[in-house]
């Protein structure tokens, strides 16, 4: 009852996590549960984060069922932690992807009282954002002007963006880069990501079908 509405959010943030990272293998999946839920056993908001990684991934369908087993063929490792608090907010869930030797962490929360699955984390950058079917992620330099540029694109390939939202710069990020989240109505084809990339002060983009 109390974790139920929590496990679209689990698997919507394992698949992202998963897309984002760039690694050529993944190596190990490791889930935080942060917060309130800390208190209950989270072992199925785990499966549901192995399964958002793993989805779309792998020649049989992946489920709640089979998830431990299909990620322990593929040699990655799933560390699952809880911790009772959570700063900022009453329940998060944090999930770290590790490939290639890089991290890659995303984190979210549920909101209002049917718990609607939102971005609140992208590698340290803080957001908010509701996780909806079609997601567009950018890391860019943390400079004017790159958030009308990803408006301009889309709206020449009659892509309708239904919310965005940026994280900018840690003081401590040496890289300066910032992290845009939006959200469209439709699947963002692959080369609008990458005619987006190629412009000047992009670094990284990705699309993400998180239905």
């Amino acid at each position: 009852e109390v974790l139920g509405p929590f496990l679209p959010l689990a698997r919507r943030l394992g698949r992202l996590a998963m897309s984002l990272a760039e690694g050529s293998s993944v190596e190990r999946i490791e889930a935080a549960f942060m917060g309130r839920i800390a208190d209950f056993d989270t072992r199925l908001l785990t499966l549901a984060v192995i399964s958002g990684a793993l989805e779309g991934r792998t020649e049989e369908q992946v489920n709640l069922v089979n998830a431990p087993s299909m990620a322990q063929q593929r040699g990655i490792v799933v560390e699952e932690k809880s911790v009772t608090e959570a700063q900022d907010f009453n329940e998060l869930i944090r999930v770290t992807v590790v490939a290639g030797g890089e991290k890659v962490a995303v984190a979210g929360t549920g909101i209002g009282p049917n718990r609607v699955p939102h971005l609140v984390e992208v590698q340290g950058r803080r957001l908010t954002i509701e996780l909806t079917p079609h997601v567009a992620v950018f890391r860019y330099a943390d400079l004017p002007g790159m958030i009308g540029r990803v408006g301009t694109i889309f709206g020449s390939h009659g892509i309708n963006i239904s919310s965005a939202a940026v994280g900018h710069t840690p003081d401590h990020d040496e890289q300066r880069l910032a992290a845009m989240v939006v959200t469209t109505d439709a699947q963002v084809p692959g080369e609008v990501v990458s005619e987006i990339v190629a412009s000047e002060g992009f670094v990284a983009g990705w699309a993400v079908e998180l239905s």
